[in-house]
């Protein structure tokens, strides 16, 4: 008790009137301060009467595609028609003049095939070849992990056994020791 009446009589009140000051003055400024205060996105009827769209996302890119889109499905209506004479005659306008120019356009269709596939069996192989390449490698270290066990195993088993038989001879000293 006499420790704690020494405390509070060394104790003076400018140092508790500074503390208390200074914490006003902290909560005072705080409150009235004019600093910069957070801006708010403008008010445009959306949920909670704010925008739905996200200002710091460019839509520009998005809105070029939608028109690309919008534009396809208007040529695409145009094309269409509902007199046969005129769909017929699309067709043809569209198919090639002759014979000849049909057999090229079917050997070079036929061509391009025949390369895709010849590329994508060849990436196939590839990609089967480094898929075996990746198992053998992870078999091996499998094997090595195995292996790398069993010789810890072993080793922690013959150093029990050394321990113990090194127990044991000290037992039979101490026994020899106290019979004689």
């Amino acid at each position: 008790m006499n420790k704690i009446v020494a405390w509070l009589k060394s104790i003076r009140i400018y140092q508790i009137l500074t503390v208390f000051f200074a914490g006003i003055l902290l909560f005072v400024s705080t409150a009235c301060g004019s600093g910069v205060s957070a801006k708010t996105a403008p008010l445009e009827g959306g949920m909670n009467n704010y925008s739905d769209v996200d200002s710091r996302r460019d839509t520009t890119e998005v809105q070029g595609k939608a028109k690309a889109l919008k534009d396809q499905a208007e040529r695409n209506l145009s094309n269409r028609t509902g007199n046969p004479v005129k769909a017929g005659q699309r067709v043809l306008d569209a198919a090639p003049n002759n014979p000849q120019e049909v057999g090229r356009n079917i050997k070079q269709g036929a061509e391009d095939a025949a390369e895709a596939v010849k590329s994508k069996v060849s990436r196939d192989i590839d990609k089967t070849q480094q898929a075996l390449e990746k198992t053998a490698n992870n078999s091996k270290d499998a094997a090595r992990k195995a292996q790398q066990a069993a010789n810890d195993a072993s080793d922690a088993v013959k150093a029990k056994a050394t321990k113990d038989i090194n127990r044991t001879q000290r037992a039979l000293d101490n026994a020899a020791e106290a019979i004689d």
